[in-house]
């Protein structure tokens, strides 16, 4: 029993240090809002709120940049535990060549790609330094039934291109001031949006191709259906972005005691069972929309598509659960950490 003791610590004492990353430290942002010129009000000079929301009659260019703007970047050094500072300008509303829709000729609707180099093109006049990435905002709501035809063309509500004009980067979206439940949180859906895409960003340029599981992870990762709150990274997609190591039992059984993932990354812990498994402990389990804790089991595995990652079970309180063969036990959890022992089933 001493002998299993100390091998179990001995694995518990190995390093949860950053592998080598080639995050950038800083990235340049530049947040070009682009209205089609039918539904620019130039009275305004912003997009009309008859043609598109009222919401555009409170909120002017000055709301993405006092409001947007420091809470992405806020989002992005919190995901990041401050290994990535954003430095984001904003244009006013821009009067784009292209009409939303034109019958008989060329449209927004028939080229976006067309409608992103002209916002571009009109960007790079306002450019006072190079960027990394510019954001593409459209005044649609893919929520508004007016817009639908518009986006159901659209690769997604939001999209990451790695080199949309020479070495610059471009992520494109629209404005969510509607539309399933996003009404009462406009800034956080296109936030948490744009935190997204900015890791598919961080990810691309740091190993020229893509390695994040996407659109995975529910709503307790940024990566998956994040629907409210900031949420975090999930384990496996904060290991390959940041190049985090989590602890390693391996096939080793016993107590362990999770720090909280909010002190810093490499904070879970892969085990094994009938395939890999991750465990984590949040004091929030989404933060800013969810404040208890939980701890929280992932599997890793393979699909018909590639990999996948799936939540197998969520603590909120003590208890027990079976996962991959094994006994899952939350002894309990506090500011410092939570108990949870392995077992065999």
């Amino acid at each position: 029993m001493a002998r299993e003791a100390l091998l179990l610590l001995g694995l518990l004492l190995l390093s949860a240090s950053a592998a080598a990353s080639s995050l950038p430290g800083e990235v340049r942002v530049l947040v070009v809002l682009a209205s089609p010129s039918d539904l620019y009000e130039p009275s305004l000079g912003r997009p009309s709120p008859a043609l598109v929301d009222p919401w555009y009659g409170d909120h002017g260019a000055e709301w993405f940049r006092e409001v947007l703007a420091p809470r992405l970047t806020w989002y992005m050094d919190s995901l990041t535990y401050g290994r990535v500072k954003l430095e984001v300008e904003t244009t006013g509303w821009l009067r784009l060549p292209l009409p939303l829709r034109s019958p008989g000729s060329i449209s927004y609707m028939d080229s976006r790609d067309l409608w992103v180099q002209q916002a571009l093109q009109a960007a790079e006049k306002r450019m006072t330094a190079p960027v990394d990435v510019v954001v593409v905002v459209d005044p649609t709501s893919p929520y508004d039934p007016r817009f639908q035809d518009v986006w159901s063309r659209s690769p997604g509500y939001g999209w990451f291109q790695p080199q949309c004009r020479g070495a610059m980067a471009c992520i494109v979206t629209g404005t969510f001031y509607g539309g399933n439940g996003y009404a009462r949180d406009p800034e956080g859906v296109m936030v948490r949006i744009l935190a997204h895409e900015l890791a598919h960003y961080l990810d691309y340029r740091g190993r020229g191709r893509y390695t994040l599981l996407d659109n995975q992870g529910e709503e307790f990762s940024l990566m998956g259906r994040a629907y409210s709150g900031e949420p975090l990274l999930d384990p496996v997609n904060e290991e390959r972005l940041l190049g985090s190591r989590p602890r390693s039992l391996g096939r080793a059984r016993g107590e362990v005691t999770l720090e909280p993932r909010e002190n810093g990354q490499g904070r879970s812990l892969r085990f094994a069972g009938d395939k890999d498994y991750l465990l984590e402990y949040r004091l929030q389990q989404i933060p800013g929309a969810e404040p208890r804790p939980a701890v929280l089991v992932w599997s890793l595995g393979q699909g018909a598509g590639g990999e996948t990652l799936s939540l197998e079970h969520r603590f909120q309180g003590p208890g027990e659960a079976e996962v991959g063969g094994l006994r899952v036990r939350l002894a309990s959890m506090g500011p410092g950490g939570a108990r949870v022992s392995l077992a065999s089933a």
